[in-house]
């Protein structure tokens, strides 16, 4: 950190037990400005000394619910000519960085705003861009206003109306926000109850309303939010800043809500207002997917792609003018069957800042579809897709089903990880080399989840079950195996009240039956009791379903039907022929299933499927008389029923 006479920049931040964020938010920003002012507002860990080895002054102060009172307070300390404020949650990439002492020479602006990338995710890479002031004159008679979302801006223009607010096009990266942070439901908890205390000061504020239905939403309390934005939009400012943030964060919450006509109306509303806001197409396009007006819905996203850069003062997911809009189409050609211009869009995607694993893996498996050969699919991801390093290219290529070419590949890589080898032992059991799965199986450690599991099912498949006696009394199997497969069947077995299997042996048995359905089947059937067989194959059969394998999951329910008639297994039916077009015989499983079992979940999925059956010939009338808006009107009305049937189940439970 740099410590001129006269400090040019001072960094302000308040904390408060954020001893896993601090240390990384000082040392993105310590080279770029010349003072650090902490202000701790009651930290219980190790905040404060880790501010201090990191060179910052730190103060202390007590926490009154009032984030623009603390910023103040530290803002008071500053000797810089330009205060420059950060949270701990938050860190600054270097190109920002290296460009604060340029923009603190431009003698004309008052203060900087800057797009705040928000991590919505620590798990995928997903973004959501806003855009707040964080650099100003150090003004005495500048002060932070509002108790939550304190604001600088207000004070800024009443004591100088002239002043220029300058957006500096620079980022901010924040993690504090993402929906699975440790300490998120905590953050909105005390952002609501703030917020509530000031709304009863200021019962009509349009701004402390909206950000109400943003805390609401993000606590998944959606029918609180929606209320909140309906009074935000209701006395709103129409000059407000955030006015296009209401338009689609209330659009967003309706479609989560499933009230999918109102949404449309209201982003169609907002593009009034905003008519280069993709946000809004894209929500839009995402109702028409939903009731599968594909027509309609490619229309939206093809907007979407029409921006090559989104106002900076937007609330804008990363991507919807992009790769999120271009998987969009593509998923729509899908559905159309149109191969070659699926693989296009997904291209598009990749080639448009699409990166994570699931996109790249859709880039295969629809290359894999249209050249049919495995050499030149090969030769096509290698081409598009030179970010991809060597170890998960293979992991492509088992999930694809390449799985000569996952051996010959892995025989390429100087040291592979344990996880690879797993990926070839598999690859060799679905070609039936038992050697081959052995001896890489050899080179995982012992310890390795997934080796004792593995195993087995080689010894399992690897022996012509028709000549061979499996019992637990007398197993021609080695030892180790009859030990495995006899603690795992001991343990569903032996435990009492029992209706599921553990995860592990649910795993052992699934893979055993997707690597080969035959011998998996006839082993399963000598060592178990037909009644856990039932239960086994319902349960593995909901699984292939959920992994939409569904002529896996229509063998496996058959095999449990055959074993004992549970309702569920005429649920599951009928939910698998609805989902490959055979909706009338879907109706007819299920109807059978509340015959058998007066549960609410199987009337859930009846309504589930006659709504189903309803779009589809909704949808047959739309295709006849493209133009008739009452269709559309009814299509969105029992897509709305259908999103609202989830968790209704405890409804009908009550009712029946």
């Amino acid at each position: 950190m740099k410590e001129p006479k006269h400090p040019l920049i001072s960094l302000c931040m308040i904390v408060k037990n954020e001893e896993f964020n601090i240390v990384r938010c000082l040392i993105s920003v310590m080279d770029y400005v010349d003072e650090i002012l902490v202000l701790d507002t009651g930290s219980s860990d190790r905040t404060p000394v880790l501010a201090q080895e990191q060179g910052a002054s730190v103060f202390f102060t007590q926490w009154e619910n009032d984030f623009a009172k603390a910023r103040n307070e530290i803002k008071q300390r500053a000797q810089g000519e330009w205060i420059f404020y950060l949270d701990a949650d938050e860190e600054l990439p270097p190109e920002t960085g290296r460009s604060l002492r340029q923009l603190a020479q431009q003698t004309e602006a008052e203060a900087f705003t800057f797009s705040i990338i928000n991590y919505t995710s620590a798990s995928e890479p997903q973004k959501c861009r806003g855009l707040n002031i964080r650099m100003f004159k150090n003004n005495p008679n500048y002060c932070f206003e509002g108790a939550l979302h304190e604001q600088i801006a207000p004070s800024i223009l009443r004591h100088n109306p002239a002043a220029a607010i300058v957006y500096s096009g620079l980022e901010i990266l924040h993690y504090g926000y993402s929906f699975d942070h440790p300490k998120r439901a905590q953050k909105n908890r005390r952002n609501i109850t703030i917020l509530e205390s000031m709304l009863a000061e200021n019962p009509t504020d349009d701004f402390i309303h909206y950000n109400l239905g943003v805390s609401f939403y993000v606590s998944d309390q959606l029918e609180k939010a929606k209320h909140h934005f309906l009074l935000a939009k209701q006395y709103e400012n129409k000059n407000s800043n955030y006015l296009p943030g209401l338009y689609r964060n209330f659009t967003l919450c309706l479609v989560d809500l499933g009230e999918y006509e109102p949404a449309l109306k209201l982003a169609q509303e907002g593009l009034s207002y905003f008519p280069d806001y993709p946000d809004l197409y894209y929500l839009q396009g995402e109702i028409f997917t939903s009731v599968k007006l594909f027509e309609l819905a490619m229309d939206r996203f093809k907007q979407c792609l029409k921006y090559n850069k989104i106002n900076p003062h937007y609330i804008s997911m990363e991507g919807v003018q992009s790769f999120l809009a271009c998987e969009q189409l593509a998923d729509i050609c899908i559905h159309l069957q149109d191969w070659e211009q699926a693989l296009n869009y997904q291209l598009q995607a990749i080639q448009s800042g699409a990166a994570s694993y699931a996109s790249s893996l859709r880039l295969g498996l629809l290359a894999q579809r249209y050249f049919n050969n495995s050499e030149d699919t090969i030769s096509f991801l290698q081409t598009h897709l030179p970010h991809v390093s060597p170890e998960e290219r293979i992991k492509l290529l088992f999930d694809m089903g390449e799985y000569k070419i996952v051996v010959r590949e892995i025989n390429t890589l100087p040291q592979p990880f344990p996880e690879i080898y797993v990926l070839a032992s598999k690859s060799c059991i679905y070609l039936k080399d038992w050697q081959a799965a052995e001896n890489f199986l050899l080179k995982i450690p012992s310890s390795h989840e997934e080796v004792t599991s593995l195993a087995a099912i080689c010894q399992v498949l690897r022996h012509d079950i028709r000549h061979t006696e499996f019992s637990r009394e007398k197993d021609v199997l080695n030892q180790f195996l009859a030990q495995h497969v006899a603690q795992l069947i001991d343990q569903e077995q032996n435990r009492p009240g029992n209706d599921s299997f553990s995860p592990s042996f649910l795993n052992f048995a699934y893979q055993l039956v997707s690597f080969d359905r035959v011998k998996a089947v006839k082993f399963l059937e000598t060592v178990m009791e037909p009644l856990h067989l039932s239960l086994l194959y319902s349960q593995m059969g909901q699984q292939a379903f959920t992994q939409k394998n569904h002529n896996l999951a229509e063998r496996l329910f058959s095999l449990s039907l055959y074993h004992r008639k549970y309702a569920v297994n005429y649920k599951w039916f009928g939910l698998i022929n609805s989902c490959t077009g055979n909706k009338l015989e879907g109706i007819r499983f299920i109807r059978h299933a509340c015959d058998l079992e007066k549960d609410s979940q199987n009337y859930i999925s009846l309504l589930t499927v006659l709504t189903d059956f309803f779009q589809h010939c909704l949808r047959h009338i739309s295709a006849s008389y493209p133009h008739t808006s009452p269709v559309h009107h009814h299509l969105l009305g029992l897509g709305s029923f259908k999103k609202k049937l989830t968790g209704k189940e405890e409804l009908l439970c009550q009712s029946t």
